[in-house]
C-alpha cells in the first residue's frame, strides 16, 4: 500500500528571515469620538491603529501625525506611519518614517521591522524580488509571491529559486498544471533543489484527485 503524500511544511525559498511587521496601539481599545472627546497624543495613536487593522492607512498615517503634534517624539507614532506607508506602498516614506522611530527608539524591534521591509521592497535585485516572494507567500498573498517571482525571473530567467517559488504559488491558488510546469523548469535547472521536488510531487498529486 502507498503512503499517503503529505504536504510539506515548508515550500518557498527564502534567502533572508521574515519577520512579519505590525504596527502598536495604546493599551486601552477605542470607541467611536474617543479622539475628538478626549484628544491626546494616546488616543490619536489608538486611532492610528484603529484604522490601520481596518485597512484605512491614509487614515492611520493621519491620526499617527495628530499625535506627532503633542508628542513629537512619540516614537510609536512613527512607527505606524512607517507600517501605513508600507502598506500603500509608499517605501521611500516607510523607510524614513521607520529610521525616525529608530533615532527616538534604537531598540524598537517593530519598527525595524518595518524598515527592512520598506528596504526589501526598495531593492529591484532578483534576490530582493525573491526574498518579497516568500514574504507575500508567509502572509497568503499568493498573487503577489507569484508577481515578485516573476518579476525576479525578468531580471535572471534562470533564477531556480524564483521558479520554485512559482511553483508554490500556484500550488497555493490550485493551479496545480502550473505548478507542475514551474517546479519541472526549477528542476531542470537545479536537480538536486529538494524544495522544488517537493512542490512538484505535491502538485502531481492533486492533479490525479
Amino acid at each position: 500500500m502507498r503512503a499517503k503524500l503529505r504536504r510539506p511544511l515548508r515550500h518557498v525559498y527564502a534567502l533572508a528571515t521574515w519577520v512579519a511587521l505590525t504596527v502598536v496601539g495604546a493599551a486601552a481599545q477605542t470607541t467611536p469620538g474617543i479622539v475628538a472627546k478626549a484628544p491626546s497624543a494616546d488616543t490619536y495613536l489608538a486611532a492610528s491603529y484603529e484604522a490601520y487593522q481596518q485597512g484605512k492607512f491614509s487614515d492611520s498615517i493621519a491620526a499617527a501625525r495628530e499625535a506627532l503634534k503633542l508628542r513629537p517624539d512619540l516614537a510609536w507614532a512613527w512607527n505606524n506611519m512607517a507600517a501605513s506607508y508600507n502598506s500603500l506602498g509608499l517605501f521611500d516614506d516607510g523607510l524614513r518614517a521607520a529610521q525616525e522611530a529608530l533615532r527616538l527608539q534604537p531598540d524598537f524591534t517593530l519598527a525595524q521591522n518595518n524598515l527592512e521591509w520598506a528596504k526589501l521592497n526598495l531593492d529591484s535585485t532578483p534576490e530582493g524580488y525573491v526574498t518579497r516572494s516568500l514574504a507575500y507567500f508567509r502572509q497568503g498573498k499568493y498573487e503577489e509571491s507569484l508577481k515578485a517571482a516573476q518579476a525576479a525571473l525578468h531580471l535572471r530567467p534562470d533564477y531556480a529559486e524564483a521558479w520554485n517559488n512559482i511553483a508554490a504559488a500556484d500550488n497555493a491558488l490550485t493551479h496545480w498544471a502550473d505548478g507542475i510546469q514551474a517546479a519541472e523548469q526549477a528542476i531542470r535547472l537545479k536537480p538536486d533543489f529538494q524544495l522544488a521536488k517537493n512542490n512538484l510531487a505535491w502538485a502531481q498529486s492533486q492533479l490525479k484527485h
